[in-house]
């Protein structure tokens, strides 16, 4: 007998040691308004980077317009026209000006909703009860290397959606081009093509897809970038994982999809709100029987600031994710934790991957401000080996088929 067991302890032992820190981080109460009390300030090229998820390069449009107004104008060779030109223009910033005071007042509604919403159970915003049920049970065997495929198969059917698209997707005409195989008649053949592997890192893929089919038409290019954002991250931590030759690339790919779930649940309850912001606005305006407010509203998206301000608050939502997921196999604890050391070459991995999708996304739109961008690679330690290796993947030719290919050997 150890001398440890003559020690008296009144505490619960049903809880690991290890994850004790994790649990008091999960349970941090979250707040709009107190957000740099609870998590530390985006850098500076974060904020952009969730600027950007919100409204694109909204800079570039606005400098577009003015560069067609210009250019409209240099042609006119009359002065009446060159006048009645000005005119025009005057008169729609004016109009726009009217627009974006109407949208300010909007947000100003929305960051309320937030706060209040944020104090209850934000987690419902990243699944349903229903779901986080059968997410627990599936989480809790993903990563176990004796997990078979009777035993994904068991914790897999009861969610019947998931069950569904993973049947529907191995059986897509892009997949059986791609592997050549048979159709599956039930979820169970269909992990069996894929293998638990596969099956693994195609869940992540899977929930981030209905979630944004889920959307529909409401913020459906700011959705679109974010479904890159978390294909691109989890791809760049797979080109790393495969350089280094690690044999847990399936993981890996899981991990990096995991890093943007927090601002997957705060994207969508951002969306949630202000689409309930919205509606109510609108119904306001047309017992006032004012068209032109109703129109104005009508375009409504929330701000970049503040997308960038709820943003802020991902470290700490993703801690009562993890929380939530009962993560038994997957390292998520040690890697996500920025204070544990355990998987420190895994938690760097992920840092990477992120941060080098931010700046690659960025620089797409032409918003990649140098000294911004050396500080956000500076920040996770980001070395030259790494940044040339990502620099030379093709991102759009990368299919999820052949990135399955890779991750089911």
């Amino acid at each position: 007998m150890s001398f440890l067991d003559d020690i008296p302890f009144d505490g619960d032992v049903s809880t690991p040691i290890e994850d004790l820190k994790l649990k008091k981080k999960a349970h941090v109460r979250l707040s709009y308004k107190e957000r740099n009390a609870v998590s530390p300030r985006l850098l500076s090229a974060e904020q952009t980077f969730y600027h950007y998820l919100a409204q694109g390069n909204l800079q570039a449009r606005l400098e577009e317009e003015q560069k067609a107004y210009q250019s409209e104008l240099n042609r006119q060779l009359l002065e009446v026209e060159i006048e009645a030109l000005k005119k025009r223009q005057s008169d729609k910033n004016s109009q726009q000006e009217k627009i974006n005071a109407v949208h300010r007042s909007i947000d100003l509604m929305l960051e309320k909703q937030l706060e209040g919403v944020l104090n209850n159970y934000p987690l419902k915003y990243f699944a349903d009860t229903r779901d986080l049920g059968h997410f627990k049970r599936i989480f809790s065997v993903l990563g176990d290397e004796r997990l078979s495929v009777n035993g994904l198969d068991s914790v897999l059917t009861p969610c019947n959606w998931l069950a569904e698209h993973i049947t529907f997707f191995t059986n897509t005409t892009e997949c059986k081009s791609y592997f050549k195989n048979q159709d599956s008649t039930d979820v169970k053949k269909a992990i069996n093509f894929l293998n638990v592997k596969g099956t693994t890192a195609l869940i992540p893929v899977l929930y981030v897809e209905r979630v944004v089919a889920q959307q529909k038409d409401f913020l459906k290019e700011p959705w679109a970038r974010f479904r890159c954002f978390a294909y691109w991250t989890a791809l760049s931590a797979l080109f790393i994982a495969r350089q280094q030759q690690r044999k847990d690339l399936h993981i890996v790919f899981l991990l990096g999809y995991m890093s943007v779930f927090a601002e997957l649940t705060l994207f969508n309850l951002l969306s949630a709100l202000a689409k309930e912001v919205q509606q109510d606005s609108i119904k306001s305006a047309s017992q006032r029987l004012s068209d032109f407010r109703v129109k104005a509203i009508e375009s409504y998206q929330p701000s970049g600031e503040i997308t960038a301000n709820l943003m802020q608050l991902a470290e700490p939502v993703l801690h009562k994710i993890i929380d939530a997921l009962n993560c038994n196999y997957i390292p998520a604890i040690p890697v996500f934790d920025k204070d544990n050391g355990d998987q420190l070459e895994l938690q760097q991995l992920i840092a990477k991957a992120k941060a080098f999708t931010q700046y690659k996304m960025l620089a797409s739109a032409n918003m990649d401000e140098k000294d911004d961008i050396l500080e956000l690679l500076r920040a996770v330690n980001m070395d030259n080996q790494t940044i040339q290796l990502l620099r030379e993947q093709d991102y759009h030719s990368m299919s999820v088929f052949a990135a399955l290919g890779w991750m089911r050997k």
